[in-house]
């Protein structure tokens, strides 16, 4: 009696690792089905947008500093991420996104600006990586909405351009500003070459008419030496 329960046990044994050994193996992809997957991936295709927002939509984190009024980080971008197949899942800085989230044929996603790490797996094959890279979203340059900008707008100032990249707080963005309206109200040499000759143009005048005076009395004189 105890053999033959014994000899069940074995036998549900065997056939309990039979079918597990076939569900791995089901999972498990050979090179031809790594390879087919990973040509797929490269057609997965990657886009983005700013999200772009009226005045108004923004005006409730307006930050009012003592230079003017700052607007608040408006950072955001959508990501299209097109051509998935259903074989395949997104892993967007270790967030997952899979087919079902697929929407006309586009995923979606809201992400802020900077790099953003992408890789591409199979949805079998132990979740096998076939592909990666980075996105970088661009920082959108707050201070291109300011009205200093709107103000200086025909001198296309770098400061001011929407996808300005340098380093920019509210004392440096000000302090560059201020620059360029005390630039802008320097006359300049020029102009105050042409102001001094305006102010003194009678003293100026007087003295050519004199020099010249003195330079044909000396020529006159040295002519009549010569004659004697």
């Amino acid at each position: 009696m105890l053999r033959n329960v014994i000899r069940r046990l074995l036998v549900l044994l065997a056939f309990g690792i039979f079918f597990c050994y076939c569900n791995v193996y089901a999972d498990i992809c050979d090179a031809a089905d790594i390879q087919r997957l990973k040509e797929i991936s490269k057609n997965v295709d990657v886009d983005y947008e700013y999200i772009e927002l009226e005045q108004s939509e923004i005006s409730d984190v307006n930050e009012d500093t003592e230079e003017g009024t700052i607007l608040g980080v408006i950072d955001t971008y959508y990501v299209y991420i097109s051509n998935l197949s259903n074989e395949l899942y997104i892993s967007v800085d270790g967030t997952n996104y899979y087919y079902d989230s697929v929407q006309d044929g586009i995923l979606t996603i809201v992400h802020n600006s900077g790099l953003v790490e992408i890789s591409v797996y199979s949805v079998n094959c132990f979740g096998e990586k076939l592909y990666s890279f980075t996105l970088n979203l661009p920082k959108f340059n707050k201070y291109s909405l300011t009205v200093e900008c709107d103000q200086l707008k025909n001198l296309n100032l770098d400061i001011c351009d929407k996808w300005y990249q340098g380093s920019l707080d509210d004392a440096t963005f000000y302090n560059k500003i201020d620059k360029y309206l005390n630039l802008d109200e320097d006359p300049g040499m020029m102009n105050n070459i042409v102001n001094f000759l305006k102010k003194y143009y009678l003293f100026i005048i007087v003295g050519i008419v004199g020099l010249i005076i003195v330079a044909v009395i000396f020529l006159i004189h040295r002519k009549r030496s010569v004659l004697e």
